[in-house]
């Protein structure tokens, strides 16, 4: 089967890793749920049968974990998390726009004494 988009689907149950994973990488999904049910049947299926993959169990749970993100709220999203792991992701300039003049002048008070 030659290594070509249209025949991704084909290359999914291929025996050459290489292969499977480029099937799995290049195949356009019609139903992203359809998608999640093969990646777990296939991981599976080559797991029974001993032929190693590149796209882990890890990976996969990523995946799907990135695929689900939006479904949360932002409270669900940031759960586990400390402050300085969030807030190291955003600039001076957005945090301090997240502040009114009078709670930045308060601080600034604050650390004054």
């Amino acid at each position: 089967m030659p290594r070509e988009k249209i025949a991704a689907l084909w290359q999914m149950f291929n025996t050459k890793p290489d292969m499977i994973e480029y099937g799995l990488s290049e195949y356009k999904w019609k139903r992203e749920d359809y998608r999640k049910l093969v990646f777990t049947e296939l991981f599976m299926k080559y797991e029974e049968e001993g032929i190693k993959m590149s796209y882990t169990e890890q990976d996969f749970k990523r995946d799907v974990a990135l695929d689900t993100i939006g479904f949360l709220t932002p409270e669900e999203r940031l759960k586990g998390l400390q402050a300085d792991q969030v807030l190291k992701n955003f600039g001076a300039e957005e945090l301090l726009k997240c502040l009114s003049a009078e709670e930045i002048r308060a601080y600034l008070r604050s650390i004054e004494k």
